[in-house]
């Protein structure tokens, strides 16, 4: 349950829980309504026989003792017993009774007889009675307490997560911000940067010492919380467009007098809303400088409801996004035309010189970090709240069950003459109020509520296309993105003359070449070489345990932590290609890891890179294609196997590579792994791909997913297709299998590249070329020039096309 609400929008998962959680109240409050009609109906109709056993054997009734003789009679409550009985055995066996000793001459009599009638009457209401304070103690006091132990609780848990959204998606829009800002910038930053001359900074000033509450706006009062709440609902509600040439000085965000008016005449925040009282509110904005004329050369400061653009001042920005914990100074906008001529005309001169892009970059770095957190705390608590709601659902249906059970069992245990069907229902369900359908009903209602595993992104997916390569970066100055695809990240060979004396040996095995720096050595922090047996173990079980949400958020924002603070070496140029620079960022992050996590903590981070990587481990493009296969009924062990190493035949080298050793890692832990014939639950393989523990993640869901836009709504893991898959993964064939797939490939890469250079000749260095003499002109020739005249066009000849090949071509590798 805890791990069936994700999706990657988290919208869907949410959504689904609350609705599920709405079902689960609603289901509980119907009950509770049942139970107490079933009351009303037996304290009323209690009431109802006590009456009538009052009235009608009064003292003044003619059945009392002295007013007949004694009649002896048959009983007719035994006839109706016979009657009921050949008409119906069944309902007469359900229904026995003992018979009324008819030997006392009393009940004998017409009076008795009428008396026994009496006697019933107040019989059955005695009996209504109890039934119905039996229901109110055993039934709806059980159900009502349930209902206030949990009710308020999952919705303010529900609330709480509808927040953290919310919060979550605005926090994505301030980051777009800032990067459009940061992008438009540089665009418009020449190559040489000239700063600014430093401005001194103005007066402190705060809201109370520009304005004196309470301030007439129009025709309108308005307090200073009136007054925050109306600009910040302008500022987020009115339509902005962007100036079509900018102007230093003046903001590129316009909004029109018409959109002004429309939204004023909406929202009622004016007591009238004519156009004069419109007009006269947009005159005093004007004049108190919250807004101005967006004319730069004509400043208008007469307003009018048609046909005049606007922009907001810096007060009025101030008062739009004021946060009373984080208070700031109110801008000084006092300024009189002489300044303004001045700032303007300087401006102007410095129109093209560029502005510096460090706050900015503080800014993106401040919002993403803060995004992630939000990412982190939104995440974390949909963990927490479907782990907590997942023991309310279970115990939901538990009370349900029982409630239903016991007040069906009341009500047959009452009305036994004439409730056949209620005692079929009866024993019926009781028979069946027991654990294992309520585990039954447990997972039919997560079957059809649930959106999936957990399947992080590193964004919204409906943004995934757009902002996964330009946005994804955790060093925005070094472009470096740790999230990347397999193939985009520093491989060994690439780094391998940085360090010629360490990674020079390990590349001379093909299957090393293109392993990515940062899988070599993460997984080789988790080295088993000379490991005890008891360090092993731990190691096992660290696999084998769930994945620990919290635990890799928090590494995850150290991390971000140390790639934001990176400083390359003043020699080192931030210039493509930047695959040394990223692979001492790498050697940062894994110094930092090994220094202070533990190895489960670094195996859990690892987990979640694996998760968050744009692609997965193996390509996300071959996974139809897999579980087509493995569903077209391949029993056959080998052949199986030799499909998927065909399948795996278009995967790139340096997934390839990682895929290798990360199945190396996981077998030289786990030695039995591949003889596994079975997965009875215990194995080891199906405790790698078990979902049963709060936070478990299959092992396959880490290294093979589907498109995130495909699963974007959710993703079901197919559990037995795991099993096979991973059995077939870490199997000696397979293995073999992929190892001369992969030497093959860089075989092919390698011969690739050397026919390159003898066709392009050696690479000349830009130092090279800096430092070569420069050549001299070349001598002109007495070559007889051409005469164009005499020129015609060659016939344009047809030859047929070549063939199309039978075979399909090599992949590339």
């Amino acid at each position: 349950f805890s791990n069936s609400y994700w999706s990657p929008n988290y919208h869907e998962g949410i959504t689904s829980l609350s609705q599920q959680s709405a079902v689960s109240l609603k289901q509980l409050h119907d009950l509770e309504r049942l139970v107490e009609s079933y009351v009303n109906y037996y304290t009323k109709n209690s009431e109802l026989l006590s009456n009538m056993s009052i009235e009608l054997y009064g003292q003044s009734s003619g059945f009392r003792a002295n007013a007949h003789a004694e009649i002896g009679a048959p009983s007719l409550m035994s006839i109706g017993k016979k009657l009921a009985a050949a008409i119906a055995p069944e309902l007469a066996e359900l229904t026995r009774v003992e018979e009324p000793d008819t030997s006392e001459t009393q009940k004998t009599t017409l009076n008795g007889f009428y008396e026994s009638h009496m006697d019933l009457l107040s019989e059955e209401s005695f009996s209504m009675t109890n039934l119905a304070n039996l229901l109110d103690k055993s039934v709806l006091y059980e159900l009502k307490r349930f209902i206030g132990e949990h009710e308020a609780t999952v919705r303010s848990m529900l609330l709480d997560l509808a927040l953290s959204a919310k919060t979550y998606d605005a926090c994505f829009k301030h980051l777009m911000k800032y990067k459009t800002d940061y992008d438009t910038r540089i665009a418009n930053t020449p190559e040489e940067s000239i700063e600014e001359e430093p401005v001194a900074p103005a007066a402190p000033q705060t809201l109370d010492t520009e304005f004196t509450f309470p301030l007439k706006l129009g025709n309108s009062i308005f307090s200073s919380d009136e007054l925050l709440e109306l600009f910040r609902r302008l500022f987020t509600e009115i339509a902005t467009t962007k100036r079509k040439i900018p102007l230093p000085g003046y903001t590129n965000l316009l909004f029109s007098s018409e959109a002004l008016t429309k939204w004023l005449r909406k929202n009622r925040f004016l007591t009238e809303n004519s156009r004069a009282a419109i007009e006269k509110f947009g005159q005093d904005l004007l004049e108190l400088e919250l807004a101005k004329s967006a004319n730069a050369f004509f400043l208008a400061r007469k307003f009018k409801s048609d046909g005049m653009w606007l922009e907001w001042t810096d007060l009025a920005v101030y008062l739009g996004e004021y946060d009373a914990d984080k208070v700031e100074e109110v801008p000084d906008v006092s300024i009189n035309l002489g300044e303004f001529y001045g700032k303007f005309t300087q401006k102007l001169v410095k129109a093209g010189k560029p502005v510096r892009l460090a706050k900015l970059e503080a800014l993106y770095n401040e919002e993403y970090l803060r995004f992630v957190e939000l990412k982190g705390k939104l995440e974390i608590a949909i963990t927490t709240a479907s782990q907590r709601l997942q023991v309310f659902e279970y115990d939901k249906i538990g009370v349900i069950y029982k409630a239903l059970a016991s007040l069906s069992g009341h009500l047959s245990d009452h009305a036994m003459q004439s409730a056949h069907q209620v005692q079929k229902l009866a024993e019926f369900q009781l028979s069946n109020a027991v654990i294992t359908n309520f585990r039954r009903e447990f997972d039919l209602s997560l079957d059809k509520t649930a959106t999936g595993v957990y399947f992080p992104t590193s964004f919204p997916p409906e943004f995934t296309s757009s902002v996964q390569s330009s946005l994804n970066f955790q060093n925005l100055h070094l472009r470096f993105n740790l999230y990347a695809d397999i193939s985009l990240q520093p491989t060994l060979s690439d780094v391998s003359g940085l360090n010629p004396g360490e990674i020079s040996p390990i590349v001379e095995d093909p299957c090393m070449r293109s392993l990515p720096l940062f899988v070599f050595s993460i997984v080789g922090s988790l080295d088993t070489k000379d490991a005890s047996d008891a360090e092993l173990e731990y190691l096992r079980s660290q696999w084998l345990a769930p994945f620990d949400i919290k635990d890799a958020y928090r590494t995850k924002y150290e991390v971000l932590k140390v790639i934001q603070g990176f400083q390359p070496s003043p020699e080192i140029t931030v210039e493509p290609p930047l695959s040394a620079l990223h692979a001492k960022v790498i050697d940062k992050i894994i110094g930092y890891l090994i220094a202070h996590k533990t190895k489960p903590q670094i195996l859990n981070f690892f987990k979640q890179w694996l998760l968050e990587l744009s692609d997965s481990l193996i390509p996300f493009m071959v996974y139809d294609m897999v579980k087509k296969a493995y569903e077209q009924s391949l029993v056959d062990e080998n052949q199986r196997q030799e499909e998927l190493g065909k399948m795996f035949s278009s995967v790139p080298r340096h997934n390839l590579s990682s895929l290798v050793f990360l199945l190396n890692h996981l077998v030289s832990l786990f030695p039995t792994l591949a003889q596994q014939d079975d997965f009875y639950e215990n194995a080891p393989i199906a405790k790698l791909n078990g979902v049963a523990e709060p936070g478990a993640v299959p092992f396959i869901h880490l290294i093979f997913r589907p498109s995130v836009l495909r699963s974007s709504t959710g993703f079901k893991p197919d559990l037995p297709f795991y099993n096979t898959l991973l059995a077939d993964l870490v199997s000696e064939n397979v293995r073999t299998k992929l190892v001369l797939l992969l030497e093959s490939r860089e075989e092919q890469y390698a011969s690739k590249r050397h026919s390159q250079t003898v066709s392009l000749g050696p690479r000349i260095t830009k130092t090279e070329v800096e430092s070569a003499p420069p050549r001299p002109p070349p001598k002109a020739n007495n070559v007889n020039r051409l005469s164009t005249d005499n020129i015609t066009l060659r016939p344009f000849r047809v030859t047929s096309p070549a063939a199309t090949p039978s075979l399909s071509p090599k992949s590339s590798p």
